[in-house]
């Protein structure tokens, strides 16, 4: 139920980020003081995977009010989570999130080595790997490199995906 509540946030985050606040920071907070108890492993990762993607969900919240140190955090905190979970969508998704952000703060050049990382791991969801190759084009355009811009978009280009956005679960 924990999971289902999750992924209609994730959906309603697509128009409605600042009127979710409030709901994504509640839920958010009762996974955490559902990991303060002891579960059995399986549940207790199925608990660090929501934490980390809420915690993924605040700060894209924030990012979309334009509140960038709160994202930054929340960011950092859900790629921790996934990172010690070997969860690795969701830390690609982090890395992608966090590139974003350092975009707009003007070091896009910090982004460039996680994107590669990133690009790296075995991603289970098909939308993920594309996006970081559009980021990396973005950061690539931005410091002149057309080579390296035009070899990310045919990368980003080459993944062939269904029409139906409805598999974006981390609304990228």
């Amino acid at each position: 139920d924990l999971a289902t509540i999750t992924q209609s946030y994730w959906t309603l985050s697509k128009n409605a980020s600042i009127d979710l606040l409030s709901g994504v920071a509640g839920h958010f907070t009762t996974i955490a003081q559902l990991l303060k108890e002891p579960h059995s492993t399986p549940i207790y990762e199925k608990l660090c995977a929501l934490a980390s993607e809420n915690a993924l969900l605040l700060g894209k919240t924030f990012h979309d009010i334009r509140e960038y140190d709160l994202a930054w955090e929340y960011y950092k905190f859900s790629l921790k989570v996934a990172q010690d979970t070997l969860n690795t969508d969701l830390w690609a998704n982090g890395v992608g999130r966090i590139a974003l952000l350092l975009i707009y703060w003007g070091q896009p050049q910090q982004a460039l080595p996680l994107l590669h990382e990133a690009q790296k791991k075995e991603i289970h969801n098909q939308r993920l790997k594309p996006w970081l190759s559009a980021i990396e084009a973005e950061i690539h355009a931005m410091r002149g490199n057309v080579d390296d811009c035009k070899r990310s978009l045919e990368r980003a280009k080459s993944v062939q995906l269904p029409a139906s956005l409805s598999d974006d679960i981390y609304v990228t």
